[in-house]
């Protein structure tokens, strides 16, 4: 296994693993990195400034809050995101802070921290899994099986607001498909 990963390392592939708390620095960077070169398309700057000051604020709780996970590629966390446990459902979890690099986008660094987010969940017997998914965002989840439950406003500061979908998956419906 050892020796796979590194030759998927020296081939220019990408490896996910859980975070660590050294990981904290590179992640709120990714995170600034992704809204400013993805989400900007979908949000004014204003917007998009008070979205990176959110995300910077609760980086810290990232590995608190439940299993968080990475993409690197030659040691660059390109990719990130993880789970918490749903307080009202035991079989649920909410997907959080899946974001990607701009230069990664597209290229299944994301889709690969999405299935060991999933993997780990199922793992701890939840297999519904939610997401709060941004305009940008909501093809991706669709591409990795999730329903569009209908849109919503997030206030992330007082006159500042950004429209997202609620996004749903059952993977109890994909079993055998």
């Amino acid at each position: 296994m050892i020796e796979q990963i590194a030759e998927q390392q020296a081939a220019g592939a990408f490896a996910v693993r859980p975070a660590v708390p050294a990981d904290l620095k590179s992640i709120g960077q990714l995170q600034e990195a992704a809204i400013l070169g993805l989400g900007i398309s979908d949000y004014d700057s204003a917007s998009a400034a008070a979205w990176v000051r959110f995300q910077l604020s609760t980086r810290n709780n990232v590995l608190k809050d439940g299993p968080f996970f990475v993409a690197e590629r030659h040691g660059r966390i390109i990719a990130c995101g993880g789970w918490r446990t749903d307080l009202q459902r035991r079989d649920a979890v909410w997907v959080r802070a899946v974001f990607v690099s701009p230069e990664f986008a597209r290229q299944g660094a994301c889709s690969r921290v999405m299935d060991a987010v999933e993997v780990s969940a199922r793992i701890e017997g939840r297999d519904h899994f939610f997401a709060r998914a941004t305009v940008g965002a909501i093809p991706f989840f669709k591409a990795v099986g999730y329903r569009d439950l209908g849109r919503r406003i997030w206030t992330i500061e007082p006159g500042i607001e950004i429209e997202q979908a609620l996004m749903m998956k059952d993977a109890t419906a994909t079993e055998g498909s």
